[in-house]
C-alpha cells in the first residue's frame, strides 16, 4: 500500500506463529535489512509487534521484581529470627521451587513468556510462607531448648504436617485453572502447581540438612575458641 504522496509505504508481511522473543529478533532483523541493503527507514508495526515488545519488557521487569523480593524477603527474615546466617539461608528454599518450576517449563514449553514470570511472582509469595513458619519454629524451639536436634525434630514434627496440607489445598486451588480453555491461564495453573509442589519438599528436606550442617560448623569452631592455649604454658617443676 503507498500513500497519496507517494512518499510512504506500507508492507504486510505474514509469519508462522512465533515467540516473543523470536518475533522481536525478526522486527529488528528486518529493519536492518531494508537500512543497510535497500536504504529504506522503516519501523515494524502491528499487534503482533507491539505485543511481543510489551511481553518481553514485562517479563524482564517481573524476573527483575522476584530478585529484589527475595533481598527484601532476606532482610525481612535477618530482622525477625535475629541471625543473619538463618535469614540469608532462608533464600534457599524459596529460590530452588522457582528454578525447578523453570527449568521444567523451559523443557516442556521451550520459552520465557509474561505468563512464566508472573507465576513466578505469584508463587514466591506463597512459597515463602512455608519458610518463613518452619524457621520461626525451629528458632523459637532452639531458643527455649537450646538442642539443635530436639528443635528440628519438633518443628518437623508439628510444622511438617501443616506446610504439606497447605501446600497440597493450594495446589488442587492451582490445578483448576489448568482446566481453562485460555492457553495462557492453563499454562499459569501449570507453572503455579508445579512449584507450590515442589516448595515444601525443598522446605522439609534442604532446610533441615542446611540449618544442621550451619549449627555443626559453629559448634567446633565455638569448642575450638573455647580451649585454653596450653603451648604458651611453662611447667615449673617442685
Amino acid at each position: 500500500r503507498v500513500s497519496t504522496d507517494r512518499a510512504s509505504t506500507r508492507v504486510s508481511v505474514t509469519v508462522k506463529d512465533m515467540s516473543s522473543r523470536d518475533m522481536t529478533l525478526f522486527a529488528d532483523r528486518a529493519e536492518a535489512w531494508l537500512a543497510g541493503t535497500q536504504g529504506i527507514k522503516t519501523r515494524a508495526a502491528g499487534p503482533v509487534v507491539i505485543f511481543s515488545a510489551l511481553s518481553d519488557r514485562n517479563a524482564k521487569g517481573m524476573v527483575q521484581g522476584d530478585f529484589l523480593s527475595l533481598a527484601l524477603i532476606s532482610i525481612c527474615m535477618i530482622i525477625v529470627l535475629r541471625s543473619a546466617k538463618l535469614g540469608i539461608l532462608s533464600v534457599v528454599p524459596n529460590v530452588v521451587p522457582i528454578i525447578v518450576g523453570y527449568g521444567v517449563w523451559y523443557f516442556a514449553v521451550g520459552q520465557m513468556n509474561v505468563v512464566a514470570s508472573v507465576a513466578g511472582s505469584i508463587s514466591l509469595g506463597i512459597i515463602v510462607d512455608d519458610t518463613i513458619h518452619f524457621l520461626t519454629r525451629f528458632s523459637a524451639t532452639h531458643a527455649r531448648t537450646g538442642n539443635v536436634e530436639h528443635a528440628m525434630e519438633d518443628t518437623l514434627t508439628h510444622a511438617g504436617p501443616a506446610m504439606l496440607a497447605t501446600s497440597f489445598i493450594l495446589a488442587l486451588g492451582f490445578f483448576v485453572l489448568t482446566f481453562s480453555a485460555f492457553q495462557m491461564t492453563s499454562y499459569l495453573g501449570w507453572l503455579s502447581v508445579l512449584v507450590v509442589a515442589v516448595a515444601p519438599l525443598a522446605d522439609l528436606f534442604m532446610v533441615p540438612a542446611l540449618v544442621l550442617a550451619l549449627y555443626q560448623w559453629r559448634a567446633p569452631r565455638a569448642a575450638t575458641a573455647a580451649e585454653p592455649d596450653l603451648s604458651s604454658t611453662v611447667g615449673v617443676p617442685s
